[in-house]
């Protein structure tokens, strides 16, 4: 493993390890399509703007994807290796 992708992996499971991040990626794992801020928060009992800060933090580790709405941004999962393994590992929890 080069250092580059050690660094990547190591901010991967650092952001893992927050509680909301963790709920907000099985919320939406759990849930089909994209899903605006704004019911998240209502889901997760958090504000827009921390369910905002969160899912950029997630979507710049490839997690998930945004998409911006006229009033709130939608996200969903990522398709990819590191959310199938994360999927996967959550259905075993």
């Amino acid at each position: 493993m080069t250092y580059s992708e050690a660094s990547r992996y190591s901010k991967l499971f650092e952001a893992l390890s927050n509680p909301y991040i963790l709920q907000i990626f099985s919320y939406l794992d759990e849930n089909e399509g994209p899903i605006s801020s704004q019911t998240l928060a209502e889901e997760i009992d958090m504000t827009v703007s921390k369910v905002e800060m969160f899912c950029k933090e997630m979507e710049d580790l490839s997690l998930v994807s945004s998409e911006q709405g006229e009033e709130f941004a939608s996200y969903e999962i990522y398709n990819s290796d590191e959310t199938d393994i994360v999927s996967e590992i959550l259905e075993h929890i």
